[in-house]
């Protein structure tokens, strides 16, 4: 995800909100990229992970534009799309 990380708290911010998903393995914070990665195992929802950034940060979004179109469509529709993730 691509999030906008105004200081090093914003970061410490971002890797507290979510650490406290059920499913998220491991979540890295590149401060000078403004990127967030998060490792999940099993099956998990990209856009409740999404949801859960944008609480905290309205400007969070995905790094391929498709991926957020999609999600503004699915808000609409009630859809939810489930992905399956591998922990390496």
């Amino acid at each position: 995800m691509m999030v906008s990380l105004y200081s090093y708290g914003c970061e410490k911010k971002v890797k507290k909100t979510l650490s406290h998903l059920k499913e998220i393995y491991s979540v890295t914070v590149d401060y000078n990229q403004q990127k967030v990665t998060v490792w999940m195992r099993g099956i998990c929802n990209k856009y409740d992970v999404l949801s859960s950034m944008r609480s905290k940060r309205k400007a969070a979004r995905f790094w391929k534009p498709e991926d957020s179109i999609e999600m503004e469509d699915d808000d609409e529709a009630g859809n939810q799309h489930l992905l399956s993730f591998s922990s390496s």
